[in-house]
């Protein structure tokens, strides 16, 4: 079986045979696409190069880290205590992460994008969230400048 792992997901009795040598596999089910064509994909893709590649990405990211050793798998602490200068690099890495847990939902356009909407580990989440929490933190200094400016 290959990228990107395809199945169908109407017949329960024929799991995903995911290889992860070339004498060696484990059996996974198959999950629906939401995508309204009946297809589906492998609900887990351990073991495949994909995989690999989404945690090479990770494990990267944590080394650049200088988050606290328990927040080093916080993809929101990233934003603010990474060495990272490059934002692109965070993206990729949680990118890599959502596609990974959420693989069975990311071929189709439109699927990916209302499961991004609604996963709260998604880039698109985690970057809104990231930009609330500055804005309570520049109102908060605002209003204490006040303060002391009035005092």
């Amino acid at each position: 079986m290959k990228s990107p792992y395809a199945c169908d997901p109407t017949d329960n009795e024929v799991p995903c045979k995911i290889w992860y040598k070339n004498d060696k596999s484990f059996d996974v089910p198959c999950f629906c696409a939401l995508d309204g064509k009946n297809g589906g994909y492998c609900g887990n893709i351990l073991g495949t190069q994909e995989y690999q590649d989404s945690k090479y990405i990770l494990y990267l990211q944590r080394e650049k880290s200088r988050c606290h050793t328990l927040d080093r798998s916080n993809f929101r602490s990233w934003l603010d205590c990474s060495q990272e200068q490059n934002i692109e690099n965070i993206k990729a890495a949680i990118d890599w992460n959502f596609n990974i847990t959420h693989w069975p939902y990311i071929h189709n356009p439109e699927t990916k994008k209302c499961v991004e909407t609604l996963s709260l580990l998604s880039w698109t989440n985690i970057k809104a969230e990231n930009a609330i929490t500055n804005a309570v933190k520049v109102s908060v200094l605002i209003a204490l400048t006040t303060v002391f400016a009035i005092l």
